[in-house]
């Protein structure tokens, strides 16, 4: 409620304590999408706030949670949707694609270094920057 800050709704999974996101969700279609800490990408019903499906990631090269310890599943980058599906950078060093309605991991590019930055499009133009620095552009 924005006049009194008490949530309207909450997703609550019981007995699962590894949906845990520290990302900007994206709306896209009546669907909510975000990272988290140990499933990879979530997607949840925007209405009914059910959870759809997830899909996991590799192993993290790079964790950036003090409080959580290796092996994480860990995606940490804010998603975007490109060319029909949802992309995300991961700590595990690869670029991500899924199909948004069922959660089919579509393409994972291995580029050898992690990433904490997002995506970003432009142009039709999909631009990551790993944690080296090095920024790649897909088309």
């Amino acid at each position: 409620d924005i006049r009194t800050g008490e949530p309207l709704r909450r997703l609550v999974i019981p007995g699962v304590d590894s949906v845990k996101c520290f990302t900007a969700p994206v709306f896209f279609n009546g669907r909510i999408y975000f990272g988290s800490i140990e499933r990879g990408l979530v997607c949840v019903d925007e209405r009914t706030f059910e959870m759809l499906w997830t899909s996991p990631v590799e192993e993290a090269m790079l964790v950036t949670v003090e409080y959580h310890k290796p092996p994480l599943r860990q995606l940490a980058s804010v998603p975007v949707i490109w060319k029909g599906l949802v992309w995300a950078t991961c700590q595990d060093g690869a670029v991500y694609a899924w199909d948004p309605i069922t959660g089919e991991r579509k393409k994972r590019i291995f580029t050898g270094a992690p990433y904490l930055a997002s995506a970003t499009v432009a142009e039709d133009c999909l631009y990551v920057a790993d944690y080296t620095g090095r920024v790649r552009c897909f088309s």
